[in-house]
């Protein structure tokens, strides 16, 4: 069965779906056939009936393969078994799933179920009379077995277990690892009757304090990878309180060998896992014990695919919709998978059995009623609680277990992994590069005023237009496509790509999904767009955002018209500005490259506009050229004659000249005679300016040249002395070590690296080395990103505050390794694992602003503030690194890009952004320093962009009531939603240096790092550890693909030093 989209993935509707399942669907990666394939499922429930108490237990499983993007094929790790029968005892049946880990999971996971029937069966009659002996024992038999088995290498991989044995009413539960049992209970409440789940297990995982303490106790050391990695400081704040969620970002606390890089188990006890048990990671199960009762209804046994993500009540609400079990397990398969995609780019295996619990009624049975005390909130397990007169005397080394919400187990993750944050944000720049390069003009469909009427009416309350001023309203009412559709046509298709966006002007159209049931796919009706009422229907809305996947099939019932908008059409009206199409053409002239945005903005001021009509010579060949001309309406062709005293000679055709292209340029430098002549093609409008004009406004535009070239060179000589003066002139790759790696990154790393002294006996120097891979930078398209980061770090000062500086990089033929002044040993993030004081994030906010000052200074928005991309030095000052988002600004930009939880509202609108969206970020940061979580933290993706675009000034944000005043007004101007109000727009730095929350503050101090910073100690501790490392060679510590791409290397000319790029481009600037 296709458990991606089937019918009860998508009607079920569970407070957990509620938290977890707003806005767009996610549009899964593989189609319904592909997941068809990887599923596993009972054709249809099976029934157990108890015969000495009045129960029936009517059971069904599922096992969805997990989706690897890199791994396609690789094999179902989990496994499960069901054996009616134990011992030939009637009565008895035994459910139990496996969750293989490791290279061989999948072999420990199927032997461990091959082997658990007969091993149980043995241990029963060896310990006759003590069933738990023989539960607990049956396990550690099977490890040793394991262990001695010549076929399978179980030294680095093995599996957990969770089984629950049942014998009339009464059941057993013995738990290895983290997969999970639970149970459904009816309550009564003041509400009514409720559905209450209570766990039969407890992870066993190293968010447990006690098992945390038993490993160490063994020799363990207890990290998550980053910690283990030096990317965060090490901690043990990982306890819960039972049943909060807390979001993990998939890096959970792990068992390492001492001062090892290996096993890095997530888990404290498994089956296998040969070297982790010299560690204490053994396969004793826990036992608990319990007596069923009438309102017990159902038991669910599954792997720990199924509460990644969904918590246990979550997984109770949905399976309580389903009298069938069978429906209830695809349900909640179908809902783990969508969750999993959500939030992270792969999923796990997925395994589930459900057992519904059907009680006779009273009178039927008159045995077994509620008198039978019900599974209690605390249940200590007792003698008096032994499982079965057959089969136990004694109830030892039973857990004792506080079942509240959630039950202790390990938290669920709800907030996007940092894999989907990057994935998004690459994705969103790649799509959105484009965005800027869109042409202006949007070609009208005539409409009559009813017609405008009508779309005005549907598209009213809109999101997406409900920003936009009248005129952008008209004119994308008047880009709309007229779309004639008679009955049958099918508009848009489940599962195509989405970039138009749909009116219903007159018609009835059926929305359909293919979904599956019972193992069968078919199209089901969900929704029919029919204009009534004066009401009329628009779909498709979020093609205007991005392109995604449609989550459904539109199909004309009727005859009828539509009126359609494509996403690039609604780009061009929002991003439409002459002044800033005009910076851009400006930009681009050679000559004037020098210009700074200021002069470029005041060029723009003086252009005058000068109309030609068709076949008018604009200039002449051997002219004096004295103006320069953009074409702004119109086109142009070039002509030019070998001998210009020829009135016979017939001119040639050079080339054609359109909108927003130029010529004459030359003439702003000197009075050199014209090469060619330039005749208009049609009516022609340009836009010119003379030299005298302007140098009067801006003087002499080789003066500009020469000024520039001359800060250039000085720039590039104050770097060629920093890079003398550390010893970095004539270094090599194999003059350094890898200490450690700081991030591991899309197109590469960032790493501590050490150089040897030169003379014997001296101390080391160390250094950051940040790499970029050539194979990845060209697999994930990144290049244009890279060559833009590697120009606008030509702009920055090599003393800017808060920025990195790059002394020398060394290309090789698969990477490129750029080597920093700064020592970067960790980043913001990691130090932000509690929340910070008012004094803390003070520093922060104030070392931030002042770097992003420097940025906004060389026009440049930054684009990249969020706590992952920030880091922090051997001193613990904030340095920005990562530039691949950043852009000159001309004027307004359109890119689509960021940590989609920082994205200021007029980014996420699309309507452009400046400066202020760096500003933004900065108060989101301030918010999660504060409260420890973001200001608009949603449901997911789409239902976070609605909170930030929803978002009113000074309107009320969780979590920030205990704050102070003066801090409260800070984040509020920060996150002022009109981008001209808010803080920082106007003055920029000053604005935040003069804020109340800064009054004490010493801005010189930090400006001079006088200040102290308040994780000094923390990364120093981090630094002092790095350092005691023996060094890697970097083709060991960093081993890269080679770089396949075929043609032209695009990296080229992007290995040369900077230092000595920009100085010969001085120089050849010169006349």
């Amino acid at each position: 069965m296709g458990c991606g989209s089937s019918k009860t993935a998508q009607v079920v509707v569970t407070k957990e779906a509620e938290e977890g399942g707003a806005g767009e669907k996610v549009a899964p990666p593989l189609t319904e056939e592909q997941i068809q394939e990887r599923v596993v499922a009972i054709d249809k429930p099976r029934d157990f009936r108890m015969k000495s108490v009045p129960l029936t237990v009517r059971y069904a499983y599922v096992s969805q393969r997990g989706y690897y993007p890199d791994e396609l094929n690789k094999n179902n790790q989990d496994a499960f078994c069901i054996a009616e029968n134990v011992c030939g005892e009637e009565e008895t049946i035994l459910f139990g799933v496996f969750d293989g880990h490791g290279s061989t999971g999948d072999k420990c996971s199927a032997f461990v179920r091959d082997t658990v029937l007969e091993t149980l069966e043995h241990k029963i009659r060896e310990h006759k009379g003590d069933f738990e002996t023989a539960y607990k024992q049956t396990f550690i038999d099977i490890n040793e077995r394991l262990h001695a088995n010549g076929e399978i290498d179980d030294t680095m991989s093995g599996t957990t277990s969770i089984t629950c044995f049942m014998s009339g009413a009464e059941i057993c539960i013995a738990n290895i690892g983290d997969s999970r049992a639970i149970i459904g209970e009816k309550r009564q409440t003041k509400s009514g009757e409720r559905l209450v789940a209570y766990s039969l297990s407890i992870d066993q995982t190293p968010y447990r304090a006690d098992e945390r303490e038993r490993v160490k106790k063994v020799g363990a050391e207890v990290m998550s990878c980053d910690q283990k990695d030096n990317v965060v400081p090490y901690h043990e704040n990982w306890g819960i309180n039972l049943g909060e969620d807390v979001d993990t970002g998939g890096d959970p606390p792990r068992v390492w060998e001492r001062g090892q890089d290996y096993p890095g188990c997530a888990f404290t006890r498994s089956i296998g896992d040969a070297i982790a048990e010299d560690i204490g990671v053994f396969a004793e199960p826990e036992l608990l014990s319990k007596e069923l009762t009438r309102d017990d209804q159902f038991i669910l046994i599954a792997s720990d695919g199924i509460f990644e993500f969904i918590t246990n009540q979550g997984a109770a609400d949905i399976v309580s919709q389903y009298e069938d079990p069978l429906e209830g397990a695809r349900a909640i398969v179908a809902e783990a998978y969508r969750l999993w995609l959500q939030y992270e780019v792969r999923t796990d295996d997925i395994t589930i059995i459900v057992l519904r619990l059907h009680w006779e009624p009273e009178e039927v049975a008159g045995a077994l009623g509620s008198s039978h005390a019900p599974l209690g909130r605390k249940a200590s397990m007792t003698p008096e609680h032994k499982f079965s007169s057959r089969f136990s005397t004694n109830g030892s080394d039973l857990v004792s277990l506080g079942l509240e919400f959630g039950g202790g187990n390990r938290p669920v993750r709800r907030g996007l992994s940092k894999e989907k944050k990057s994935m998004i944000m690459s994705s969103q720049a790649a799509l959105a590069e484009a965005d800027d390069d869109l042409e202006d003009k949007v070609a009208p469909t005539p409409k009559t005023a009813e017609e405008i009427q009508r779309i005005s009416v549907a598209v009213k309350t809109n999101f997406l237009f409900s920003h936009l001023n009248d005129a952008q309203r008209q004119e994308l009412y008047l880009a709309m496509k007229r779309v004639e559709v008679k009955p049958g046509d099918v508009v848009i298709r489940q599962g195509d790509p989405g970039d138009w966006f749909y009116v219903v002007d007159s018609g009835v159209f059926v929305v359909t999904q293919r979904q599956d049931e019972a193992g069968k796919e078919k199209e089901v009706h969900i929704f029919t767009y029919k204009n009534e009422g004066g009401v009329h229907h628009c779909f498709g809305e979020l093609a205007l955002m991005y392109s995604k996947p449609r989550a459904a099939t539109v199909t004309a019932d009727t005859a009828g018209v539509l009126w359609a908008m494509a996403r690039s059409s609604f780009r061009r009206v929002l991003m439409k500005s002459s002044a800033q199409t005009l910076t851009k053409v400006l930009r681009s002239v050679d000559i004037l490259r020098s210009l700074s945005t200021a002069q470029l903005q005041r060029l723009q001021d003086i252009l005058t506009e000068v109309q030609y009509a068709d076949g008018a010579d604009i200039i002449s060949q051997g002219d004096t050229g004295k103006e320069f001309y953009i074409i702004v309406e119109g086109a142009v062709v070039c002509t030019r004659k070998e001998d210009l005293s020829d009135e016979s000679e017939v001119p040639s055709e050079l080339m054609r000249l359109k909108q927003y292209q130029y010529f004459g340029e030359r003439a702003l430098l000197h009075d050199a005679p014209r090469a060619a002549t330039v005749t208009a093609v049609g009516p022609t409008k340009c836009l010119s300016v003379e030299r005298n004009a302007f140098e009067e406004v801006l003087g002499p535009l080789q003066s500009i040249i020469d000024e520039d070239a001359k800060v250039r060179e000085k720039q590039a000589l104050v770097k060629q002395l920093e890079t003398e003066s550390v010893g970095l002139t004539a270094t090599s790759l194999d003059d350094f070590g890898v200490l450690a790696v700081v991030k591991h990154g899309d197109v590469g790393d960032l790493a501590i690296v050490a150089k040897p002294a030169r003379e014997a006996g001296g101390a080391p120097s160390y250094y950051a080395m940040r790499t970029l891979v050539k194979q990845r930078v060209v697999e994930l398209a990144q290049m244009p990103l890279i060559q833009r980061e590697h120009e606008l770090m030509g702009q920055l000062s090599i003393s800017t505050h808060g920025v990195a500086v790059e002394l020398v990089s060394i290309p090789t033929e698969r990477a490129h390794y750029a080597i920093y002044k700064s020592i970067l040993v960790t980043n913001l993030e990691a130090v932000m694992s509690e929340v910070m004081s008012e004094d803390v994030s003070r520093f922060y906010v104030a070392a931030i602003a002042q770097a992003l000052g420097a940025v906004h200074d060389a026009s440049i928005v930054y684009r990249n503030v969020n706590p992952e991309y920030l880091f922090l030095d051997t001193g613990g000052y904030v340095q920005l690194l990562d530039f691949r988002l950043a852009k000159l600004l001309d004027s307004k930009t359109f890119t689509t890009c960021g940590a989609p939880d920082y994205l200021a509202p007029e980014v996420v609108k699309g309507e452009g952004h400046g400066v202020a969206a760096d500003w933004w970020a900065l108060g989101v940061l301030l918010y999660e320093m504060l409260v420890g979580e973001s200001p608009f933290k949603g449901k997911g993706e789409m239902d976070m962009y609605m909170n930030i675009t929803g978002h009113r000034f000074k309107a009320e944000l969780r979590g920030a009531a205990e704050l102070g005043r003066h801090t409260l007004a800070l984040i509020d101007e920060l996150l002022h939603p009109n981008p001209n109000r808010r803080m920082g727009a106007k003055r920029g730095l000053e604005d935040l240096q003069a804020h109340m929350f800064f009054s004490d503050f010493d801005w010189v101090a930090l400006a001079s790092r006088h200040t102290k910073a308040p994780h000094l100690a923390v990364v120093g501790k981090l630094f002092e550890q790095v350092r005691r490392k023996t060094p890697t060679s970097v083709g060991e510590a960093l081993p890269y693909p080679e770089y396949s791409a075929r043609g032209e290397d695009v990296f080229r000319d992007f290995g040369v030093n900077r230092m000595v790029r920009v100085h010969t481009m001085g120089l050849a600037r010169r006349p």
